[in-house]
């Protein structure tokens, strides 16, 4: 229906592609996670009400920002390791992989 070029369908010219979106989403949690660890005090979170309007203040303890912190960190190097891993199946050339196997 579409024919568009390989470069236009994120394809580099030996034809596989590059998923850096894994590496990028991995940042949004890798930077925000050490800001929250390398916090020392306690912090002001500020909310709005969708319906009720008023705007709402939490003071959250370090420990919370810290724990906040770590789980970042985690979901960070998950991210990470999916894309380590997607990137060496891509380069052994099984790609995307194979949902029906022989029984």
């Amino acid at each position: 229906m579409f024919n568009l070029s390989r470069e236009k369908q994120g394809l580099s010219s030996r034809g596989k592609a590059d998923p850096w979106e894994i590496l990028v989403t991995a940042a949004m949690f890798y930077l925000p996670g050490i800001l929250l660890l390398s916090t020392r005090g306690n912090a002001l979170a500020f909310g709005s009400l969708l319906h009720g309007g008023g705007c709402t203040t939490v003071i959250v303890s370090p420990f919370a920002l810290h724990a906040t912190g770590v789980f970042m960190l985690a979901a960070s190097a998950l991210l990470f390791w999916g894309y380590v891993r997607v990137r060496r199946e891509m380069r052994s050339g099984s790609w995307p992989p194979n949902r029906r196997r022989h029984r």
